[in-house]
């Protein structure tokens, strides 16, 4: 990949704080729209460099599937090899940065 990973880390906290506020604010009723636009725009430029389709599709689903809002990790998400049927280990930022190293084109 095009960044280490101690510059991965910081960036899946980032958008996880971001996360975090966005629900903050919606959960109040207030409408985080105007917020979020630019800040999702940019994202997506910063991804099409980064990362690959299948490296963002994987990096959301770990964010907001099996991670959820309050970080904690639901047990029945996992990654599982298609031909050997064996958990790929992606508890931790740096499990999920191993894992998408393996997925560059």
């Amino acid at each position: 990949m095009l960044i280490t990973l101690e510059t991965f880390e910081k960036y899946i906290k980032a958008r996880q704080d971001v996360w975090a506020v966005i629900s903050k604010l919606n959960a109040v009723g207030i409408d985080s729209m105007t917020f979020c636009e630019p800040f999702e725009k940019a994202e997506e430029v910063l991804y099409k460099v980064l990362f690959n389709g299948l490296q963002k599709d994987i990096i959301d689903w770990w964010l907001y599937e099996c991670k959820g809002v309050e970080g904690k990790r639901d047990p029945k998400y996992q990654v599982i090899h298609k031909k050997t049927g064996l958990v790929i280990p992606t508890t931790t930022v740096k499990e999920l940065y191993e894992y998408l190293e393996t997925l560059d084109d």
